[in-house]
């Protein structure tokens, strides 16, 4: 028995150290321009044991006592190793892998070798999106560039990611989002379910205020830059690639929901606890149960009964998931061909893209279409870039009700495992009248999301035409005009022959429409030298002039009393009765916006040796939407450097 007892002190002592000796160590990944970067992979040399770094770059790691060294590691960066040592906070500094130097900024205006820019931007090549089956390329955003912060509140298939760069810049435009160019052509940041990620080339996000000098007051919150796959001389290559995928919806389980049989058990405990009633309390686990006071003058027949129906219930356990929910299939289907010759050149795509969302009301389909063209002739070329989407989504049925029994992921936790939505010969047991012993919930939501409708359908054309002429020797005129519009239907319409339609207002259906016309017109001149001297010197300044238009028109109705003959219309629909008075029609409406903006700016750039560079932009903005004379221009600036050997950068910008 002593050595028993020894043996195991032994062991407690032995494991007691073990434990003792792990401990864990903290700390914060920033970049060199001391931004925090999410999505790091920390590390522990020599193991499996790793963890991965918060929006705010932060980490916290166990290590064990044998461990000695962390490694951290991150696309785009030189990954790094460091020694635990004696401390629990270790903080680091990723700098850009040397390999990416001679990459390029785009900026929608011109390109800048990336060593001589000297504002923040990050470079996303097409092979960090391309062939991911998700509807809109922002949700791929996460993780990808550094200050850069994507979250998706919404598994609608399509649905954009909110973006943010470098937090939120006050809070009244807490909800702005980036500018979005494609091509130097400005988009919508709600299009891009529209549009096929699959021909963008490179995406490019500027982050400060050098950003704001190049766009003015648009990229306040930061712009992406995006340009699309060029045709390239010679032989014609045709690509065809077919993608299929699946999506799982959550795993509910982890939600520790009860059974039917430990639901009846808890609704008896507290039947006791509280001495409810049944008027009060009336669920099947206390109205049935033999220990209800309520029943304690009831005959041994009447409670034989009751013994019976709690049996019945019991052997219910309705699977809610399977139910509300599916397994989502995402398919792709695209071809596209790109060639040409010295002189001209062309890339086209065709695509197709389907996916199923999670739950079963849910989906989206995209057809795209895309034919970018380049002619050089001498001194003269000519780029024109277009594409062409359109998108149907069709939402989640209950996303309409928000907080409610009609919501399927509400009723995941809010529905009892005994309700059986099914009658006897298989019809679905909706309507009203239903109570906690007569249970109607799952049924009537399964019966509106056979009777509604809410789908959108969006048409998209992204298109620029732009013209360059080398003047003399490093002189460039170049003009840009671009056009970005969509039209947008949002239909939502509930059977008027339905149960979900009959307790509508005016008890027949609900339709309601609204349309969207939303166009920017764009159009800049620019004249564009550069120049070097001895090899050493290098000069590039632009001057440029740009006028922007945007038009918007919207129009809808919101119907009722509609035509049984006509669900899906609003053709047909009855005046609105009104107790005995004369009828009353049912009414549209309509609405219509513009603005322009007037735009003069200019850039200048110096480099020595490849080493040192130095920058300034200055912009001069003047907008139709602001009323008074005095406020309606704007000045921004900025100025900077980089010097290529410490990698060190300064920025200054002014708003007037």
């Amino acid at each position: 028995m002593k050595k028993l007892i020894l043996s195991l002190f032994v062991f407690l002592a032995f494991a007691f150290n073990a434990v003792a000796q792990e401990r864990t160590i903290t700390g914060t990944v920033t970049s060199q321009e001391n931004e925090p970067i999410p999505g790091v992979s920390v590390k522990v040399a020599g193991s499996k044991t790793g963890a991965i770094t918060n929006e705010n770059g932060k980490y916290a790691i166990l290590v064990g006592s044998s461990a000695t060294t962390l490694t951290f590691s991150y696309l785009g960066m030189v990954e790094q190793a460091k020694t635990i040592g004696g401390s629990s906070t270790i903080d680091v500094v990723l700098v850009s892998d040397s390999k990416t130097l001679g990459e390029v900024i785009v900026t929608g205006y011109t390109t800048i070798k990336k060593s001589e820019f000297t504002g923040a931007a990050s470079v996303i090549a097409s092979d960090a999106i391309e062939n991911r089956p998700v509807g809109s390329f922002t949700q791929l955003l996460q993780g990808r560039a550094p200050g850069l912060l994507a979250n998706s509140g919404s598994g609608q298939p399509g649905s954009n990611a909110t973006i943010t760069i470098r937090g939120i810049k006050s809070i009244s435009g807490a909800g702005a989002q980036p500018l979005y160019v494609i091509d130097g052509v400005p988009t919508s940041s709600g299009d891009f379910q529209s549009l096929n990620a699959n021909d963008f080339e490179t995406i490019t996000v500027l982050k400060d205020a050098n950003a704001a000098s190049i766009y003015g007051s648009r990229a306040g919150t930061g712009v992406i830059v995006i340009t699309t796959k060029q045709g390239k001389s010679g032989a014609s290559q045709i690509g065809v690639r077919a993608q299929t995928g699946i999506t799982a919806p959550p795993d509910f389980s982890r939600l520790n929901l009860m059974s039917t049989s430990e639901l009846l058990a808890h609704e008896e405990l507290v039947g006791l606890l509280t001495g409810s009633s049944n008027a009060a309390f009336s669920v099947p686990g206390w109205v049935w149960s033999r220990k209800n006071p309520a029943n304690a003058t009831r005959t041994e027949a009447e409670l034989l009964v009751f013994d019976r129906k709690l049996d019945s219930v019991r052997n219910i356990n309705t699977d809610i998931t399977d139910l509300l929910f599916r397994t989502g299939v995402s398919q792709t289907y695209e071809v596209d061909a790109s060639g040409g010759t010295a002189n001209t050149r062309y890339f086209a795509s065709l695509g197709y893209f389907g996916q199923d969302g999670i739950e079963k009301t849910s989906g989206l389909e995209r057809y795209s279409a895309r034919l970018n063209l380049t002619h050089v002739k001498n001194k003269f070329k000519m780029q024109w870039n277009t594409s062409l989407g359109y998108s149907i989504s069709t939402s989640a049925v209950g996303d309409l009700y928000g907080n409610s029994t009609l919501n399927p992921f509400q009723m995941i936790y809010r529905a009892k495992p005994y309700d059986n939505p099914y009658l006897p010969d298989g019809t679905l047991n909706f309507g009203g009248g239903g109570s906690n012993l007569s249970l109607k919930t799952l049924a009537n939501l399964i019966e509106s999301n056979n009777a509604t409708r809410d789908v959108l359908k969006r048409w998209k054309v992204n298109s620029g035409l732009t013209l360059s002429y080398e003047i003399i020797p490093n002189l460039i005129l170049k003009n840009t005009s671009g056009l970005d519009a969509s039209n947008v239907l949002n239909t939502t319409y509930i059977n008027p022959d339905s149960y979900r339609g009959s307790v509508q207002t005016y008890n027949s259906g609900f339709a309601r429409e609204g349309s969207t016309i939303n166009s920017q017109f764009i159009n800049t001149t620019a004249l564009n030298y550069s120049h070097s001297f001895t090899d050493k010197h290098k000069i590039a300044a632009g001057a440029y002039f740009e006028a922007v238009r945007v038009y918007n028109k919207g129009m809808g109705f919101l119907l009722y009393n509609l035509n049984k003959a006509l669900p899906w219309t609003g053709q047909g629909a009855a005046p609105l009765p009104t107790a005995g008075a004369a009828t009353m029609p049912q009414n549209a409406s309509s609405a219509s916006s513009g603005y322009g903006i007037r735009s003069f700016f200019g850039s200048l750039q110096y480099t020595f040796d490849d080493k040192v560079s130095a920058n300034v932009n200055v912009r001069r903005d003047g907008t139709s939407r602001i009323i008074n004379p005095d406020n309606r221009e704007i000045i921004s600036w900025s100025a900077g450097a980089v010097w290529n050997v410490i990698n060190h950068s300064f920025m200054k910008t002014k708003l007037s």
